[in-house]
């Protein structure tokens, strides 16, 4: 009778697992890829017609974070995304992590091709490059690690394939991920989830948006910068 009741709450469980895994799926699936059609809204079409992406860097707000009570332990990261001609992109996350004994690096390179429907940006990246250090084999003291590679060694690019969809808006020139991603990292939370209809900019998906890229801590955002 135990061992009946056991496998029983055993299915259970696994069939809750199971439907919450297809759920998920089935909320999140429309973010790797374009619609196929723009939703046709008054007044819109037009708009979003004549608002390409502008070519330049992208830039997400972050701020320097250290653990409490530890004034000597300094954590700092940067994210861009720098969209090229002819419809390419390079994505970079760098991050510094400085403690008394040594201090870390981490550059992800991620490049690829985007494709625009409206507001709404596919970015597919095919290839990323890793690059790892610490302080006993680098050479960041005559380097600036926000901008060129602070370590002595630097890996190839190897493919990889991965697609998330953004969205533009042209008031402020902002791309939004509709669900977090950071260093190629992705977390279940974002604006898809706490959006309804896929590709709709109604009243739940605009709460959504001006929510997760005001956030105060890894805004899921990036801001034009400028052009090259």
């Amino acid at each position: 009778m135990l061992f009946a009741k056991k496998t029983i709450r055993d299915l259970s469980i696994l069939f809750g697992i199971l439907f919450f895994s297809s759920f998920c799926s089935s909320k999140t699936e429309w973010i790797r890829k374009l619609p196929d059609t723009i939703p046709n809204e008054p007044g819109k079409s037009d708009r979003v017609k004549t608002n390409s992406l502008p070519l330049g860097i992208y830039l997400r707000p972050t701020e320097k974070k250290s653990p409490m009570k530890s004034p000597s332990h300094h954590y700092e990261w940067t994210e861009s995304i720098y969209i090229a001609q002819e419809y390419q992109f390079t994505k970079e996350y760098r991050e510094k992590n400085e403690s008394p004994s040594e201090t870390k690096f981490k550059i992800i390179i991620g490049k690829g091709n985007y494709k625009q429907q409206g507001v709404w940006v596919l970015f597919e990246t095919n290839s990323i490059q890793k690059i790892e250090c610490s302080s006993k084999d680098s050479i960041w003291e005559t380097k600036d690690w926000k901008k060129t590679n602070p370590c002595s060694q630097s890996p190839d690019s190897v493919p990889f394939s991965h697609s998330l969809l953004y969205h533009y808006k042209t008031e402020d020139r902002s791309i939004a991920p509709m669900q977090f991603e950071s260093g190629y990292t992705e977390s279940n939370f974002g604006i898809v989830w706490e959006s309804k209809e896929p590709y709709t900019e109604d009243i739940l998906f605009k709460k959504a948006r001006d929510k997760f890229t005001k956030k105060e801590f890894q805004p899921h955002v990036y801001y034009y910068g400028r052009l090259d």
